[in-house]
């Protein structure tokens, strides 16, 4: 019985599904998430009933719009059926992490979720997917070339777009939900603090940190600091470390529970803490102050981005606890908060600009773009019948 349900399952995932012209298909990790998130919002608001949209959500996870139009790839075999039938008929597939597989007449939108500093030496061919039916969203000419290195691209059409998330730092809507639950809790000022995924294994180095001596200074100051961990780590692991007045570590539920997005946070937060995840590039455009925990002697991130381009690191670097106190006492103290980075002077900004001087265009441009694959053929229809 098995068997003629795998032989079923098989046959049923490889039909030749018609493709729905005005269908997309949207996956994102975590689920319903960062510029697939940022381009489904804009659509929403701007033509919501233009496009027939399927979300891709893994079991488990939450679907945080409530949306009806969900798909799981795992499941029973029913659900995975339901899976792979809309994948296979949806006319553009979206993306920000690993490619799809997609058939000839889909087309592929990837917006890349981060900038591939951990990557830059590995093959890494594998997570883009080279096609002149991949249309890759990326800054400028620069970040173009990076991609291409990295992902070693030749045949995928590069559009240069501000990212579709950086909408979310002037949308008011979403900013507003953030003030008020601020308001809520008395919070007037707070900094982020945002370390990234090391791989499995890898001991990571937001532990080592003296966290009472950094709650001591932000009650002084009474400001709070926000540890977002990151998608691949939960809270659960971490519950130990939420016993500070004035820390609060939170994983994606934090956000999806108090309906609040990240990029909607960081825009009203008082500076950022990182270490190499590429949140910092957005962030520079924010015009805030910027602290590089690197308490590692060479960090993979120092050997490739700044080496290779010669950038001095657009922020302050912390090598320890003293260092990381001391940047979280200036951007805090009133008496100490200018100066604390200059971004004026920072010629790392001019490198990852996008082309449009307009940071919010992004959903717009790739809406822009989607019309141009959908309405394509129809427009050369027309212009045939009027020649005739």
């Amino acid at each position: 019985m098995n068997i003629i349900k795998k032989a079923l399952f098989k046959f049923l995932v490889w039909l030749p599904y018609p493709i729905k012209k005005n269908r997309l298909f949207f996956s994102s990790i975590p689920t319903m998430s960062d510029n697939c998130l940022a381009l489904y919002y804009y659509i929403k608001e701007n033509h919501n009933n233009k496009y027939d949209i399927y979300w891709q959500i893994n079991k488990g996870d939450k679907n945080k719009l409530g949306y009806k139009k969900v798909v799981y790839k795992s499941g029973n075999i029913f659900q995975k059926i339901k899976y792979y039938h809309y994948l296979k008929s949806s006319h553009i597939i979206v993306i920000t992490h690993h490619q799809l597989p997609i058939r000839k007449g889909q087309k592929l939108i990837t917006l890349w979720h981060g900038e591939p500093f951990k990557k830059w030496s590995n093959d890494v061919s594998h997570l883009v997917y080279d096609s002149h039916d991949n249309w890759f969203v990326t800054s400028n000419e620069n970040t173009k070339k990076i991609r291409s290195d990295v992902y070693r691209l030749k045949n995928v059409n590069f559009i240069t777009s501000p990212q579709c998330r950086l909408w979310f730092f002037q949308k008011k809507d979403l900013i507003d939900a953030v003030s008020d639950y601020l308001y809520s809790l008395s919070i007037r000022k707070f900094l982020v603090f945002m370390p990234t995924f090391k791989g499995i294994g890898r001991e990571d180095n937001f532990f080592d940190v003296d966290f009472k001596l950094i709650d001591n200074t932000l009650e002084k100051n009474d400001a709070f600091l926000f540890i977002k961990l990151h998608p691949h780590y939960s809270l659960d692991s971490y519950k130990f470390l939420n016993t500070y007045n004035r820390i609060r570590f939170v994983d994606n539920r934090f956000f999806e529970n108090n309906n609040l997005e990240l990029y909607s946070f960081l825009a009203l937060s008082s500076g950022l803490i990182t270490d190499i995840s590429s949140v910092f590039i957005d962030y520079m455009f924010l015009d805030k102050p910027i602290c590089f925990y690197l308490n590692e002697p060479k960090t993979i991130f120092e050997k490739t981005i700044f080496e290779t381009f010669n950038y001095p690191l657009p922020g302050v670097m912390a090598l320890n606890s003293a260092d990381l106190n001391t940047f979280i006492e200036n951007v805090c103290s009133p008496e100490q908060q200018n100066g604390v980075l200059d971004l004026k002077e920072n010629k790392l900004i001019e490198f990852y600009r996008p082309n449009n001087s307009d940071l919010s265009s992004g959903p717009k441009v790739v809406e822009d773009l989607i019309n141009s694959i959908i309405f394509k053929k129809r427009k050369k229809e027309h212009e045939k019948n009027s020649i005739d």
